[in-house]
């Protein structure tokens, strides 16, 4: 595990803002790539967001995919292959570099997707869908 060195102070430690140097030392705390599953477990509490749970670290990763899985087969994720289009939540939008772009939201939507029919047009003529992005309702959770 990396040292710190009494040069960096708390202020270079916690500017997280800029980019780090090729040399930065904070580079070997970096989770790379991120792991889209976080989107569906840290949430914001708001009615779009995945429904708000705890997490036991025994069994945090099956907790993440539950989570996933019921995100991607809510109100928030519809598939209509007859019009060649996928209804999304912003999530999908505002984080679709963590998914790996385009086609990596479409391989995390068949890995979670309980919908066969839906699962089949997707996996026969991915290419041809295209995003269209679901109102993102702010209001509280309850």
């Amino acid at each position: 595990m990396p040292t710190m060195t009494a040069t960096y102070t708390w202020w270079t430690w916690f500017h997280l803002v800029r980019q780090f140097s090729p040399r930065d030392p904070r580079k070997a705390w970096i989770v790379k790539p991120p792991d889209p599953l976080i989107h569906f477990a840290l949430v914001c509490g708001s009615r779009s967001c995945a429904p708000i749970d705890y997490y036991d670290p025994t069994t945090i990763y099956d907790q993440f995919e539950a989570a996933a899985r019921s995100f991607v087969n809510s109100s928030e994720v519809v598939v209509l292959p007859e019009e060649g289009k996928i209804l999304l939540s912003e999530i999908f939008r505002w984080y679709e570099s963590d998914f790996g772009g385009k086609r990596g939201v479409l391989d995390f939507l068949c890995d979670y997707l309980a919908d066969d029919r839906a699962l089949r047009a997707i996996s026969n003529k991915a290419e041809a869908f295209r995003f269209e992005y679901i109102y993102y309702d702010w209001n509280l959770n309850r």
